[in-house]
């Protein structure tokens, strides 16, 4: 996604990624911890377990890589 102007042809191109977060726990019954990982990756593959907007938790913004407007000439 492109959120630039042409005619801000004078300034720098930016990269930002964002980056939100959402986070469930689940309780779950099992005979180790890698048995209990295992069980709420399947049930996650399986769909059986779905986030959504009540699990938000957050959003960053993060500057990734800048390039003089300059360089980016066609």
């Amino acid at each position: 996604m492109s959120l630039f102007n042409k005619n801000d042809d004078n300034q720098n191109i930016y990269f930002v990624t964002i980056v939100e977060t959402l986070k469930k726990r689940v309780e779950v019954k099992a005979n180790s911890e890698e048995e209990a990982i295992e069980k709420v990756e399947n049930a996650y593959n399986k769909c059986d377990i779905i986030l959504d907007e009540m699990d938000f938790t957050g959003v960053k913004f993060k500057i990734k890589k800048t390039i003089e407007n300059e360089d980016n000439e066609e």
